[in-house]
């Protein structure tokens, strides 16, 4: 049965995956691991964490023992339920379960999206006391529950500091993370700053990271926004946002002319790359 779901949730018919379950005891097949887990990842899919709830507590009935992977899914599922995915968490290290560094990113997820800071802190920090390996994708999630934090720009900066002793590697969406803590804290100085460090660490900026540095530049730096849009038009044609983070930038500025004059010709090649 296991093969079955998984051939449908492959040709993304997880809605008929999830039907096939309740049929289990009915048609008198008999079910594996394999096939709730797939049914739990799909209601993950179709937003109903409490389908996957319902799964998982089936499990013991049919004789099954749900594995890592099984929670971990749920835990997913329960991304519009902070409280549903820290208690299966809780649940699991009770049972023994060995929490991996996929169940503390599924958990702290959760938090992040239910704006639950102070719980996506503890978790971050009982990796370290039970000796799980935090991964790039942790340090990220952690950093953006923490925007709900006072002063959390300097927890965004704190975990960004934290990546090189444990041998990671920040990514575009780690810097974005840091950007828009600093952003969101008016610390333009340390956007531009992350913003320079990627560069040098060879990290390739996207059209979010330079929005963010575009509008950071209205703290006391708008000729720099001319510069960093011309560079976002050598890369790729801005979009909406693009032009709004410039205007943004230039809203209480003296060179607003030549913002509203960008916005009003998109086509220009007259603002390309200022060096």
């Amino acid at each position: 049965m296991g093969m079955v779901m998984a051939a449908l949730s492959k040709k993304r018919l997880w809605q008929i995956a999830l039907e096939l379950i309740p049929q289990f005891r009915i048609r008198s097949v008999e079910a594996d691991v394999i096939a709730y887990n797939i049914g739990i990842s799909s209601c993950e899919r179709s937003k109903a964490w409490s389908k996957a709830i319902e799964l998982l507590d089936t499990m013991p009935q049919e004789g099954l023992v749900p594995d890592e992977v099984t929670l971990n899914s749920v835990m997913s599922a329960c991304s519009r339920s902070w409280a549903c995915a820290v208690e299966v968490f809780r649940e699991s290290i009770l049972k023994s379960t060995a929490a991996s560094t996929y169940s503390f990113n599924s958990c702290i997820g959760a938090c992040e999206r239910g704006g639950q800071w102070k719980l996506a802190s503890s978790l971050f920090d009982c990796m370290s006391t039970g000796n799980v390996e935090a991964d790039v994708y942790t340090i990220t999630l952690t950093m953006n529950a923490c925007r709900a934090k006072p002063e959390s720009w300097l927890t965004a900066l704190g975990l960004l500091e934290e990546m090189p002793p444990r041998k990671l590697c920040p990514n575009e969406v780690t810097y974005s993370s840091v950007m828009q803590a600093c952003f969101s804290s008016r610390q333009w100085k340390e956007v531009l700053h992350c913003f320079n460090t990627m560069h040098s660490e060879s990290v390739a900026p996207g059209a979010i990271t330079y929005n963010i540095a575009i509008r950071a530049c209205a703290g006391g730096a708008c000729w720099l926004a001319l510069q960093l849009f011309g560079d976002l038009q050598s890369l790729r044609r801005p979009e909406a946002d693009s032009y709004a983070a410039l205007l943004a930038s230039f809203e209480a500025s003296s060179l607003w002319a030549s913002a509203s004059d960008i916005v009003r010709d998109p086509m220009s090649e007259s603002y390309g790359p200022m060096r």
